[in-house]
């Protein structure tokens, strides 16, 4: 199960990630969670390490900081779920997270939370899985079920790729750029 983003709780959500976690891994031992990414502030760090120690899941939680660019694409393919947990917020409710468009197109199931303009772009069961931001318990009961169900999961991640194709496509999105910009 892996996150690969900021490591900011604000931004993104990792301490609902990690209560979640906590349940599923209870169930599902064999899966770690792998969480890749940065922290501007040690702080912040420190409170995702001292949160795990809590939760007794510390053997079982992996972070990696420091990643490149060139090792991503690979960490996204060798995972079973990619999560992205954002809260509700002025900027996940007014933004769209670039980071999406990478784990669709990795064609790995991918679990969000419905905030600004995803649920517009994927459904639930259908290309991702969508949850309630700042849900704990849905994040947790969802995660579940995709790893209950890796079969239907893995179909709904190919599904992910398509819209990832279609919608987050560079050479798309830059030829409705040039179609709107003729019609100023």
């Amino acid at each position: 199960i892996t996150y690969i983003g900021s490591l900011n709780n604000t931004k993104d959500g990792i301490h609902y990630l990690l209560k979640a976690y906590k349940n599923v891994s209870n169930q599902f031992n064999k899966y770690k969670l792998l969480i890749c990414g940065y922290s501007n502030a040690n702080t912040e760090l420190k409170e995702f390490l001292e949160q795990v120690n809590v939760l007794g899941i510390k053997k079982k939680v992996v972070f990696k900081q420091g990643v490149s660019n060139i090792e991503i694409p690979g960490i996204l393919k060798q995972s079973t779920l990619l999560v992205l947990p954002r809260p509700s917020s002025l900027q996940a409710d007014n933004g769209f997270p670039t980071k999406l468009g990478e784990y669709l197109a990795s064609g790995v199931p991918t679990l969000i939370t419905a905030v600004g303009e995803i649920p517009k772009y994927l459904k639930d069961k259908v290309s991702s899985y969508i949850v309630k931001p700042n849900d704990t318990q849905e994040l947790k009961e969802k995660m579940l079920e995709v790893l209950s169900n890796l079969g239907e999961a893995e179909k709904v991640g190919l599904e992910g790729r398509k819209v990832a194709q279609s919608f987050f496509n560079n050479e798309i999105q830059t030829r409705e750029i040039l179609n709107f910009i003729k019609t100023i």
